[in-house]
């Protein structure tokens, strides 16, 4: 998954990392992945990217059922909430009405 926030590149993928890409030329990309973050980063694949609408907030959802809150800034986890039992696959993040929602597979 990839998006743009705050003017950087981000990513998410199989390695269960999310990678902000400053300056893809000369720098290596910032990642949260387990080795940097052990007790706050996804446990299984990210699926899929979203932010709010002043770009506060990079939200994250992966197949470990869960759904994470990320300060843009810091890349710090403000919160998690657990979804689902299976994977989830994809969200979508409704600035003006306040609402989340997400599509997942239970097990």
């Amino acid at each position: 998954s990839l998006l743009w926030l705050k003017r950087r590149l981000v990513s998410g993928s199989r390695d269960k990392a999310i990678k902000y890409f400053v300056d893809g030329v000369t720098e290596p990309p910032l990642s949260i992945d387990s080795t940097s973050y052990p007790k706050s980063s996804h446990t299984d694949y990210v699926l899929d990217l979203a932010k709010t609408r002043d770009e506060s907030v990079l939200l994250s959802c992966s197949k470990d059922g869960l759904i994470k809150l990320w300060d843009a800034d810091s890349m710090q986890c403000g919160g998690t909430m657990t979804v689902s039992n299976g994977a989830v696959n994809q969200m979508a993040w409704f600035a003006d009405s306040f609402l989340l929602t997400a599509l997942h597979n239970d097990r």
